[in-house]
């Protein structure tokens, strides 16, 4: 009966330990925040109160209450040349810049993926995607 209660126990506290299961299909995000990758020639001027300098980006932030912008990778510079690797079958990779990629906060009471959806549509902006937990 006691190898039987410590094994249930065992098996309780694994469980329990276990990561949760994601849905593939639908990840968690995080509320209130959105990234966005501007096309490599975009030039973003200023980032004080959601400004870009960017008349449509500017717009799209005044929107969706954008209360601050600030690069992702802050010590990324913007590489002129492609830059490309091989992976291990052969195959060649372009590397991608990652100079003009922003986390923008946004009004909580915003879906982070309509937002994301309604920035591609600017023909400054290469991707957005919601803030996905990982």
């Amino acid at each position: 009966m006691r190898s039987f209660l410590a094994l249930a126990i065992v098996i309780a506290a694994a469980a329990y330990a276990a990561e949760p299961q994601l849905d593939p299909y639908n990840p968690p995000y995080a509320p209130g925040r959105v990234l966005v990758k501007f096309k490599d020639n975009v030039e973003i001027s200023s980032k004080s109160a959601g400004r870009t300098g960017i008349e449509s980006i500017d717009r799209l932030n005044a929107r969706y209450g954008v209360k601050s912008l600030a690069k992702l990778f802050p010590n990324a510079v913007r590489h002129e040349e492609k830059r490309t690797f091989k992976d291990p079958s052969g195959k060649v990779h372009t590397i991608p810049n990652l100079h003009n990629i922003y986390k923008l906060e946004i009004d909580r009471s915003y879906d982070p993926r309509e937002v994301a959806r309604e920035y591609e549509k600017d023909p400054n902006v290469e991707y957005a995607e919601p803030d996905y937990y990982y």
